[in-house]
């Protein structure tokens, strides 16, 4: 009886003891603490509860840097209920939550947040050059000095950043941007400014730094570090005599030349014996011929000197000044950067490319001519959005425009000429002299080819009875006919064979390990039964030490029986999914309704609307039909796109962009969800990446799945040659 008893004891004992048999770890207090912690350490999601002044919020509130006074430390968030979505700079908050691996540091995932005080931000220490790669360095409230020198707006992250020069060393900072802020920089272009801002750290995959990069709240944070005298009688300098010894690089000194060319925020003067490149704050209205004065900042170059002008006064107006004809190779010399120039050159070809201004994400077309003068090839650029007039290879035209030259990177103990770009001012800086010949090479083989095509058809249907051209045809029609169907059927089957097979096999596979590791736990379990009966008779002591043991034996061999019950699970829904798919196959579905844009739409709608995602499906192009196989497999690949997305991104929107250009296509889905490690994407039971490559291999195209932690997903197929799968 005794032992019924102590039977019916050991077997409820694990189920209502288990809440009880795990011994939390003490919670982890300060920030600092949280910092040591190896990332091993650090990956086992310790209990932390700590408090800290937010100095920084994420843009898009996807984390907050908390600050102790002494360390700083990255908070990741997520959808957290309570005060979370009220948080600002300055906030005291109080953090429960767990430690993460981080990137570089390890980081904080809160699991409950509550807001406790506010407080104006505290003062920040200066942070200095010798700790730009100093490896502590992280998450900390930091005041810099510097210079700024350029500022470019990132879209697609709404953000601002700008080039701050530090004792002659190029650091980033940036903050989010807002049309206010974007002319708040534009206001301090060029002046030596101080912030308050996170010191952030730029890292690779294997945690090792590799830049530093610094998160400013607001652009109101920037502010002057003084008012410098501009007016304090700078010395002249002739353009030539620039970065001379005796020159000083931070003093304010004045120039002067003639305008050549002007291009929206840069222009270019000639002097009286080199000429200069000047960056300027502000677009400024001049004309070619304008004698005009600057007083500012020299900006060392590779080949010269360029010019960052805080001022600039039209002296007198003039004509226009010529070009100097340049006849290459032999006429290259440092003196022509930054030159007017013209040159007779051929043209070898014509290229495209785009260029984004600062406040606009759509981007401008930019021609490129690709041309040889002599034995020398340079590039020649026409001004975004600037079409050039019918332009065939082969014609010899004559350019002009603003010479810049490119040095050889690898010739480093002295100055190397390697090569030159020409920047053309517009269309009349194209001159044809002589247009493309008509008659070719080329031309003359593919007429040639032509007549000998023609010649052997006639020669052919002289020697073939029209009776036997009959009879052969019917007879390859009807085994074509044959064949066709037997490859349908082939390929089906195959997919058939390759996907539903294969993952019934792997499920057979992973039951049978199921089943012997179900045996192996019934063994141990009676085992440890009659081991504990005889335990509690000898020693209470042993017993307790016994269960513990078994109970973290139970807790393991759950989750390994767990994993392969859903590595089963997810090769059921493949299998599901992989069937769906040649059912649609064979009766095309909406294909059979609709061209490809709209069956995307239709199909994907409610995918995206029950995950309460918002889906944009955009057009590009003159929409075509391709054939139904084709189309499928594009419409599988999207579906699969957007179900990964959906399931293990949370994103708030996914986009999908069909591109429809001369025999090509591009097929292209972005989210903004979690994103993932393309390198650890593999796992076993998952096969969608894996069919995504397998349909585009199909159809004998490329596929580009990018992805970041917390940045999104990008997917690109691009098809380059469609004509073998357009509908006739």
């Amino acid at each position: 009886m005794v032992r019924l008893f102590l039977f019916l004891f050991l077997i409820g004992l694990p189920i209502t003891g288990w809440a009880q048999s795990s011994v939390e770890p003490r919670p982890l207090t300060s920030i600092k603490s949280v910092r040591e912690l190896e990332p091993e350490e650090a990956g086992q999601q310790l209990p932390v509860v700590l408090e800290g002044q937010v100095v920084r919020l994420h843009p898009r509130r996807h984390g907050i840097f908390l600050f102790d006074g002494d360390y700083g430390i990255y908070v990741r968030l997520g959808v957290l209920p309570g005060e979370v979505h009220g948080v600002v700079a300055g906030d005291i908050i109080r953090v429960i939550g767990r430690t993460e691996r981080g990137h570089l540091f390890p980081s904080i995932y809160p699991e409950q947040m509550e807001r406790i005080g506010h407080e104006p931000l505290p003062e920040a220490r200066i942070f200095s050059l010798h700790e730009l790669y100093d490896t502590k360095i992280d998450s900390d409230w930091v005041s810099v000095r510097g210079r700024i020198t350029s500022m470019e707006v990132v879209h697609g992250y709404e953000v601002i950043v700008i080039g701050i020069e530090m004792n002659g060393i190029e650091v980033a900072a940036q903050l989010p941007f807002t049309k206010e802020a974007y002319d708040r920089v534009k206001e301090l272009m060029f002046r030596l400014v101080r912030f308050d801002a996170v010191a952030g750290s730029v890292y690779n995959r294997k945690r090792q730094l590799t830049g530093r990069i610094f998160f400013v709240n607001s652009a109101d944070d920037i502010t002057p570090i003084r008012k410098e005298s501009w007016d304090a009688n700078p010395r002249e300098f002739e353009i030539h005599e620039l970065m001379r010894v005796g020159t000083k690089l931070r003093e304010v000194i004045i120039t002067q030349g003639v305008v050549t060319s002007v291009s929206g925020e840069e222009l270019f003067l000639r002097g009286e014996e080199s000429s200069l490149r000047v960056a300027m704050r502000e677009p400024v209205e001049f004309e070619p011929g304008d004698r005009v004065q600057l007083k500012g900042l020299v900006w060392p170059q590779e080949v010269s000197p360029a010019f960052r002008a805080l001022d600039v006064e039209v002296l007198e107006s003039g004509p226009a000044p010529s070009p100097i004809f340049v006849e290459l190779p032999k006429q290259i010399d440092p003196g022509l950067n930054y030159e007017l120039i013209e040159i007779d050159a051929k043209l070898v070809n014509i290229g495209k490319s785009f260029d984004f201004s600062p406040l606009s994400a759509d981007g401008e077309e930019r021609v490129t001519l690709l041309c040889r003068s002599g034995s020398y090839t340079f590039e020649a650029n026409l001004p975004p959005g600037v079409v050039p007039p019918e332009l065939l290879p082969g014609a010899q035209l004559r350019l002009t425009g603003i010479c810049e030259l490119i040095t050889n990177p690898k010739a480093r103990w002295h100055l190397y000429i390697d090569g030159l770009v020409l920047q053309l001012r517009g269309l009349d800086d194209i001159q044809v002299l002589n247009p493309a010949p008509w008659w070719t090479t080329e031309r003359l083989f593919s007429v040639m080819a032509v007549l000998l095509a023609v010649l052997l058809i006639a020669l052919v249907w002289a020697l073939v009875l029209r009776r036997t051209v009959e009879k052969q045809t019917s007879v390859i029609g009807q085994q074509i006919e044959r064949q066709t169907i037997l490859d349908e059927r082939q390929r089906i089957a195959r997919e058939l064979h390759d996907n539903l097979e294969q993952g019934l096999a792997g499920m057979a596979i992973q039951l049978r390990g199921v089943f012997k590791l179900l045996n192996r736990l019934s063994n141990k379990a009676e085992n440890s039964i009659i081991r504990a009966i005889d335990l509690s008779i000898e020693d209470s002591e042993k017993l307790n030490e016994h269960l513990e043991g078994r109970l973290l034996e139970l807790a393991v061999d759950a989750k390994q029986s767990q994993r392969a019950l859903n590595t089963v699970q997810d090769m059921l829904m493949h299998c599901s999914e992989e069937s769906r798919a040649s059912i649609l196959d064979l009766r095309a579905g909406l294909l059979e309704r609709m061209d490809l844009p709209s069956a995307v739409k239709v199909a994907l709608e409610p995918l995206a609307e029950a995950a309460d995602t918002e889906l944009g499906v955009e057009v590009q192009g003159s929409p075509r039909r391709l054939q139904s196989s084709a189309e499928r497999n594009l419409l599988l690949i999207a579906r699969e796109a957007v179900t990964n997305a959906v399931r293990h991104g949370s994103p708030q929107h996914v986009n999908i962009c069909l591109s429809y250009s001369l025999n090509a296509f591009r097929l292209t889905v972005t989210d903004d969800g979690h994103g993932f490690d393309p390198r650890n994407s593999s796992r076993p039971g998952h096969f969608g990446l894996v069919g995504m490559r397998e349909r585009v291999s199909r159809l004998g195209g490329k596929i580009r799945i990018e992805s970041q932690i917390k940045q999104g997903t990008t997917v690109e197929v691009e098809l380059t040659d469609t004509k073998d799968l357009e509908k006739d």
